[in-house]
């Protein structure tokens, strides 16, 4: 018995034979179909035919950015940031980051508080924020609003 398995594992496998396909002939006559984008069915849903926006109004909503002013606005009066005291004498910095906007005015109003290293820093850098005067940011001479991110640091050193 011990020949008949050693004679069966000297035969080689069959290989299985593969399958030979003919190429798939694509009908190209679908890809001849122009691929207009537009707004379809949805044109009349969303008509802006009766949108005119009135231009004196338009122009007082406007907020612009740092760069797009004339110049940066200077500071009248800084506000006076007050350093929680539990945390000068732990001996802890920090910063707080504040999105802020200037009125045509000069005065601030802090929209967003971004990010702060202690909790305890964020009603001081706001309130510092929001008591400070800018002059009135100016975009071709006219008043106008800015926003801008403003870094509050808390350094033990000033």
């Amino acid at each position: 018995m011990e020949e008949k398995v050693e004679k069966d594992s000297h035969q080689p496998k069959p290989v299985p034979k593969l399958l030979k396909k003919a190429p798939i002939q694509l009908d190209t006559i679908a890809l001849d179909a122009t691929l207009e984008v537009g707004p379809g069915d949805f044109q009349s849903a969303f008509s802006l035919v009766s949108f005119n926006p009135n231009a004196e109004g338009l122009e007082q909503e406007l907020i612009f950015s740092l760069h797009e002013l004339d110049r940066n606005p200077s500071i009248v009066r800084q506000g006076v940031l007050r350093y929680p005291a539990h945390l000068k004498r732990k001996g802890l910095e920090g910063e707080v980051k504040l999105l802020i906007q200037i009125n045509e005015k000069g005065k601030v109003q802090v929209m967003e508080i971004v990010s702060s290293s202690h909790p305890d820093f964020i009603k001081p850098s706001r309130d510092a924020a929001e008591s400070s005067i800018y002059e009135s940011p100016k975009r071709n001479g006219v008043p106008v609003k800015v926003q801008f991110y403003l870094p509050v640091r808390f350094s033990l050193l000033q």
